[in-house]
């Protein structure tokens, strides 16, 4: 896994730079593609089926810059569809795929259980399937895992808050993404775990914000009434939506520390504001990269380059780093 993530890391940083806006992807709910000549030692032209749950969300959008790069460098077709965060709809995206003979589906799935019978299709129809971002839960066969551990992102946003708080502790509240979403369950379960060791530290509220900037700014002006004063130090955000509060409590004069998940320009600029204390950063557009590097040794025939899991880098920001990051992509 290390040779793997070793590779895949200097490979894609070479064409990190190059705009998204000349990269984007034009997505509509039935798909879209793009064409051009077979790899070296395919055997035959490459057809790829890409289904994102939600292509709306701003996070995507450098996902898709990244698959539709690769498939431009390998010269494969390309289909890419908007789960539209339905699972029915989800479903019939890998379903065609199937119907369509693809040589590979890459799939980010919704919810971890909603695509298991459907990939276990893929299987028998003798397509493999690479999980991008979002895991599926045990029970579907995978050729790979490509994105972060979101355990080991709980947890980094759990030693941040440690950081952050210093050895007197005190009281937090927890801004989650949205309920039944594979990375919300594992990043609280890997948060709990780091504030499950600092008894000091007290969680005294928890509520979703379904990944939307809008409700993430309510449920934090809600924290800032319901614990006035000083009776709250820190706010963590398991995604980037939490910057608009962390802004809003600075104008505020609240003195609260803000954790947050994922590194837009937004949190880079609340980050040398001083308004967030520290972003833990998953690289989007990283994550289709390394997904199609692997698509593109297993399909060439160099399968034992392919990892079951691959975990890619989470750094933590914050002000004393943040020069050193640029943000890859807009909230």
């Amino acid at each position: 896994m290390k040779r793997a993530m070793k590779r895949s890391r200097l490979a894609v940083r070479t064409a990190m730079m190059v705009g998204l806006a000349t990269a984007a992807v034009a997505v509509a709910a039935c798909g879209s593609s793009q064409s051009g000549s077979a790899p070296s030692g395919s055997g035959g032209h490459i057809t790829v089926g890409v289904m994102i749950k939600d292509t709306t969300q701003p996070f995507w959008s450098p996902v898709m810059a990244g698959y539709k790069k690769m498939a431009a460098q390998y010269g494969w077709t390309m289909d890419l569809r908007n789960g539209q965060s339905n699972p029915a709809t989800e479903v019939a995206a890998v379903q065609q795929f199937i119907t369509d003979k693809v040589n590979m589906i890459f799939v980010s799935p919704d919810t971890p259980t909603g695509l298991i019978p459907v990939i276990a299709q893929a299987n028998a129809a003798g397509i493999p399937v690479i999980v991008v971002n979002s895991a599926v839960a045990k029970g579907a066969k995978i050729l790979s895992f490509v994105g972060a551990s979101d355990p080991q992102y709980g947890q980094a946003l759990g030693k941040a808050v440690v950081s952050a708080l210093g050895p007197g502790g005190g009281n937090i509240a927890v801004i989650r993404g949205k309920p039944g979403d594979s990375p919300d369950t594992l990043r609280e379960q890997g948060l709990m775990s780091v504030l499950s060791k600092h008894p000091k530290i007290h969680v005294l509220s928890q509520q979703p914000a379904n990944w939307q900037n809008a409700l993430a700014l309510s449920v934090t002006q809600n924290f800032l009434t319901k614990y006035p004063g000083s009776r709250l130090q820190a706010i963590v955000d398991f995604g980037p939506e939490g910057y608009e509060g962390a802004e809003y409590a600075q104008k505020a004069g609240r003195h609260v520390k803000f954790i947050v998940g994922d590194y837009p320009l937004q949190v880079r600029s609340a980050i040398e504001s001083g308004a967030i204390y520290a972003a833990v950063d998953q690289d989007p557009e990283i994550q289709s990269e390394t997904a199609m590097q692997l698509a593109h040794d297993y399909l060439t025939g160099n399968k034992a380059a392919v990892p079951a899991v691959d975990y890619l880098p989470l750094p933590v920001i914050t002000k004393a780093n943040v020069a050193r990051y640029p943000a890859r992509w807009n909230d």
